[in-house]
């Protein structure tokens, strides 16, 4: 009888620490972190404006959960000698598919967000090769169906405390350009932080236009999935489409 009186207390004690309830954050957790604009001209006394499109595809929180996010975005970018300068306004809307919770509230949630972001980079350049370290610092707010998705939820206690509705990133990274002619460079970096935990790319820079991939593999004894998020994003240098 002690022995069930023991147990009992233990499981009531132990119980509200264990975090069985699910938690959800903004989707902005989950997706990847922005790239780095390098003009390919080192004497622009100005900032170059570029007009950004994005589509990321990741999984999400929970066992066949998914997302879907369109992201567009106007970015300023100053690139110096061992100095460059990143400052971005963006918006981005997409739906979230919420499966295995509750019948009533299982299904795709749509979701909005505008926000803030500015990614400062120091490089040294060796002949055409320029490496560096950099880091990128972002505020912004989500809301819609899947903000409210997580509210209702919480208060009917479905899940845990998951009604956050501005969300911060700040990432670091390292990174590598080669400079392939005067108007084209390769470069590859790797951020770590908020958001996505890690996001690899790569990305082609034309005077133009900017090309950029970024994918992060699934765990690999999955053999159904293999990828865990996948982005690809294109930017237009609005200076010169205009000057054109």
């Amino acid at each position: 009888m002690n022995k069930i009186r023991i147990t009992a207390f233990l499981l009531i004690f132990i119980l509200p620490f264990t975090g069985c309830l699910r938690t959800y954050y903004p989707v902005a957790s989950r997706s990847s972190a922005p790239p780095t604009v390098f003009n390919n001209d080192e004497k622009y006394e100005k900032s170059v404006s570029h007009l950004n499109a994005t589509y990321t595809f990741g999984k999400g929180e929970y066992e066949n959960e998914n997302y879907n996010l369109y992201r567009l975005g106007y970015l300023l970018a100053n690139t110096k000698k061992h100095f460059n300068f990143n400052l971005e306004g963006f918006a981005y809307t997409g739906n979230y598919k919420v499966a295995g919770l509750s019948n009533s509230v299982d299904g795709h949630k749509s979701f909005y967000a505008l926000g803030s972001d500015v990614n400062l980079a120091l490089n040294f350049k060796i002949n055409k090769l320029k490496f560096g370290l950099g880091s990128n610092l972002g505020l912004g707010v989500e809301f819609g169906e899947y903000y409210n998705f997580r509210k209702s939820a919480e208060n009917a206690g479905l899940i845990d405390r998951s009604d956050q509705l501005v969300f911060l990133m700040l990432s670091v990274f390292p990174f590598v350009s080669y400079q392939v002619s005067e108007t084209l460079s390769f470069s590859t970096q790797i951020n770590f932080g908020i958001p996505g935990a890690i996001s690899p790319m790569i990305q082609l820079n034309g005077d133009d236009y900017i090309v950029w991939v970024s994918w992060v593999p699934q765990n690999l004894s999955n053999e159904k999935d293999i990828t865990e998020r996948f982005a690809l994003g294109l930017m237009v240098n609005l200076d010169k489409f205009i000057s054109d």
